[in-house]
């Protein structure tokens, strides 16, 4: 399975990817870290790959309103089976510039209807989090049981409606006072 990671600057891809691996292969799976351009399985389950040119695409849009690389990224992308997004949960991300990333990117992956869940927590958090959805996606389905019954609901596994996704972290941080 190829799983792309991406997400605004600064959002956790390279920690996240490289825990990801050492989850899967704590579960005796084979996974490794690609570069965007190998695209060789050399008997991988898994190959995570950290910077798409998706983000390439995005980040200069974002920055200088040239789309020309869409074209070349989108394609690149749906070669993926699934895409992490960063969501933006971590102190440091609250600018101007990363909700305008954040958002491009979700703008982007739904327009072209490519597979994508976003990824949130701290640490361990964000670590499980994409467990969670490469077990959905993969059919693996070990996270959940790994974890137990959990004390939420997913209600919705595709919209990633920001104001969805506002609303859940805020009742949650509710509860928690």
């Amino acid at each position: 399975m190829k799983i792309a990671l991406v997400g605004a600057p600064g959002t956790g891809k390279t920690s996240l990817a490289e825990a990801i691996v050492a989850a899967l292969q704590a579960r005796s799976h084979k996974a490794h870290i690609l570069t965007s351009n190998d695209w060789q399985l050399p008997d991988y389950d898994f190959a995570i790959v950290d910077g798409t040119p998706l983000f390439a695409a995005v980040q200069r849009d974002v920055d200088a309103h040239d789309k020309s690389l869409y074209p070349h990224a989108i394609t690149q992308q749906a070669r993926y089976d699934i895409t992490l997004l960063a969501g933006l949960d971590l102190p440091h991300t609250n600018t101007d510039r990363h909700r305008a990333f954040d958002a491009r990117l979700r703008e982007v992956l739904q327009t072209h209807q490519l597979r994508y869940s976003v990824v949130y927590g701290i640490g361990g958090q964000r670590t499980a989090s994409a467990l969670l959805a490469i077990d959905q996606w993969s059919g693996l389905g070990t996270a959940v049981q790994a974890q137990g019954p959990s004390h939420w609901q997913w209600v919705c596994d595709k919209c990633s409606d920001a104001q969805c996704e506002h609303q859940l972290f805020t009742s949650l941080l509710g509860r928690e006072a």
